[in-house]
């Protein structure tokens, strides 16, 4: 899975820059998952990974964020280091990511797809 920036908004493209993303970039998808914050509210995060290995996200929930408690932490394994790895809330990766591709590879199998248009995005279905 890989979830993909591609604004073509230059003030769009300033912030996210500025918060450690690149744009027209690609970024793993590693986990989702939904946790309690500190306030005891349900949040769902996902775990990504810049493949250049830097360039990090440092808006909420990234490496520094007050966000994390030692708890979730701990219970997700954070590791504070410029390796390219990084959580962000589901509701802004929506906003600064464009696409998400999913694959599914099953051996002997032969792929379609089919294109999709939804609004200014497209999405592309790929069937196994």
């Amino acid at each position: 899975m890989a979830a993909t920036t591609n604004t073509h908004e230059m003030k769009k493209k300033e912030m996210m820059i500025g918060l450690g993303l690149r744009t027209q970039h690609s970024y793993s998808i590693m986990r989702a998952v939904t946790v309690k914050d500190k306030n005891g509210k349900l949040t769902n995060l996902v775990k990504l990974r810049n493949l250049w290995s830097n360039f990090e996200w440092v808006g909420k929930w990234g490496d520094s964020s007050d966000a994390w408690t030692e708890e979730l932490k701990q219970e997700l394994g954070l590791v504070v280091a410029e390796d390219g790895i990084f959580w962000m809330e589901f509701e802004e990766m929506k906003y600064y990511f464009e696409t998400i591709q999913i694959c599914k590879y099953k051996d002997g199998n032969r792929y379609s797809f089919t294109q999709l248009h939804q609004g200014l995005r497209n999405y592309t279905l790929t069937r196994f």
